[in-house]
């Protein structure tokens, strides 16, 4: 998982994992550093600099907030993401499409719960996260 202290420092962990792992590895890139309030603009930034691999896949660790995904645009290099934000919307009644905080809940406190799905809601919490 990429790291650092600020952009210098994020792109130098970012070049030695590209020179590091192998050709088919994912690289991962978190939202918990603080400096990166915004992760996507972090990113873009990188992909102009001429610094992301765009032959390489990469990974999102979570959502960082509501639109994030929206924001990076035809930056094509983003393989994937994993995060539970559909699923806690749902689960706190939220639509995904009118937030603009992130949800309070955490994935793991939920599993325990007896859970009454808003289907209708799920469903489109899910088709407006991938889309």
């Amino acid at each position: 998982v990429v790291h650092g202290s600020g952009y210098d420092d994020y792109v130098r962990c970012y070049q030695h994992f590209d020179k590091s792992v192998k050709d088919n590895d994912i690289i991962a890139f978190s939202g918990g550093d603080i400096w990166m309030d915004n992760r996507p603009s972090v990113l873009r930034r990188m992909y102009i600099d001429g610094v992301i691999n765009t032959n390489r896949r990469h990974h999102l660790l979570g959502s960082v907030y509501p639109t994030e995904v929206k924001e990076y645009g035809k930056l094509n290099f983003i393989h994937s993401i994993d995060t539970s934000l559909p699923i806690i919307s749902t689960l706190e009644g939220l639509r995904l499409d009118e937030i603009t905080e992130k949800p309070k809940s955490v994935i793991t406190k939920v599993f325990n719960d007896d859970i009454q799905w808003d289907l209708e809601l799920l469903y489109h919490n899910l088709h407006t996260f991938k889309n």
